[in-house]
């Protein structure tokens, strides 16, 4: 789990290659033993949704997916309001 992009000083190995691209994200990845990987995930989640991610992959349930500030990246849309 990342919380924030690669810091890079211009004696970095990997200033050149990353310093201007323009698609720069972070990198989260939850796997969940015995789901399998056809439910689609909510593009553009951010740290905020990690919360109730782990939350739902952990078992418990959680009101339209919200929970803290963040809403979980297996629902599809965020709820309205």
């Amino acid at each position: 789990m990342g919380d924030h992009l690669k810091h890079m000083s211009a004696g970095d190995a990997f200033h050149e290659q990353l310093d201007h691209h323009p698609n720069r994200t972070v990198f989260n990845r939850v796997w969940i033993p015995g789901e399998t990987a056809e439910q689609p995930l909510r593009a553009g989640a951010d740290q905020l949704s990690m919360y109730p991610t782990l939350l739902e992959a952990a078992g418990l349930s959680v009101h339209d997916g919200a929970a803290g500030l963040g809403v979980s990246v297996r629902q599809q849309e965020p709820p309205q309001g």
